[in-house]
């Protein structure tokens, strides 16, 4: 590596000595994607894939052309902590929102994914392969396009903290009540107009934000659960239109 960019080198050591790659630095998205890419070949033949713990790659101006580069990433088998996103500010000083529209399939080997940040993209849906991460405890897709939260989301068992922050969201499937690890659900500044009632059976769940919808009515059982401490539900229809914090002391 003795004429490669200096910056290769600087990731090589980051590598080596804590397992992180971290390139949402002060450059051009695609550049840094770029270097991403030349790093991944680089990792490949020193046979060092697995020495990757964490990545950090934005994903503003994400093209279809740049697809392999997340193909890449599904070779780096031990990654824990994974942040493809947008929101890096433009000239206008404006958060941008990134490209990323899909992952691969095979994403979903990547089996020992505990931390997964996507927010700042344009999925309408959430990728299929994420329902495989059985070890995910931290999922993040605020600034999204998504519709709906699926029936699938149950697979997810050990998710303990999602969030769906200005979204599209229109529903939500009463199987996020499968979800019993979870403590905080964030699906604030979308376009629900009620929420199923299931969260009293979430025995783990803590913090509950569904400001900023278009909800009328709260769910009949929500103030039966055992676990919820704070729920945030300011700038929604009807009785709902207080912006206000409820601690339920017990």
């Amino acid at each position: 590596m003795g004429d490669a960019n200096p910056l290769l080198h600087h990731c090589m050591e980051n590598i080596l000595l804590n397992g992180s790659v971290n390139l949402n630095i002060d450059k051009d998205p695609r550049k840094c994607r770029a270097i991403f890419r030349e790093l991944s070949g680089v990792l490949n033949k020193k046979l060092i894939l697995d020495s990757v713990k964490s990545i950090v790659l934005p994903t503003n101006n994400f093209t279809s052309e740049e697809e392999d580069i997340i193909l890449c990433i599904v070779f780096m088998k031990n990654v824990e902590v994974c942040t493809l996103c947008g929101g890096r500010r433009g000239s206008d000083g404006k958060a941008k929102q990134g490209g990323l529209q899909n992952l691969p399939r095979n994403f979903g080997s990547l089996t020992q994914i505990t931390h997964l940040d996507l927010s700042f993209n344009i999925f309408t849906n959430m990728p299929e392969c994420l329902f495989v991460l059985e070890n995910l405890n931290t999922l993040n897709l605020d600034f999204n396009h998504i519709k709906t939260i699926p029936p699938e989301i149950h697979k997810l068992s050990n998710l303990e903290e999602l969030y769906f922050r200005r979204n599209n969201l229109s529903s939500i499937n009463v199987k996020i009540s499968c979800l019993q690890c979870l403590k905080i659900l964030n699906i604030s500044s979308n376009q629900l107009n009620e929420l199923p009632n299931v969260f009293h059976l979430m025995k783990s769940l803590r913090s509950l934000d569904f400001s900023n919808n278009r909800i009328g009515q709260l769910p009949e059982n929500l103030f039966c659960s055992d676990s919820l401490d704070t729920i945030r539900a300011g700038h929604n229809y009807k009785h709902c239109h207080q912006d206000y914090v409820t601690q339920m002391w017990r």
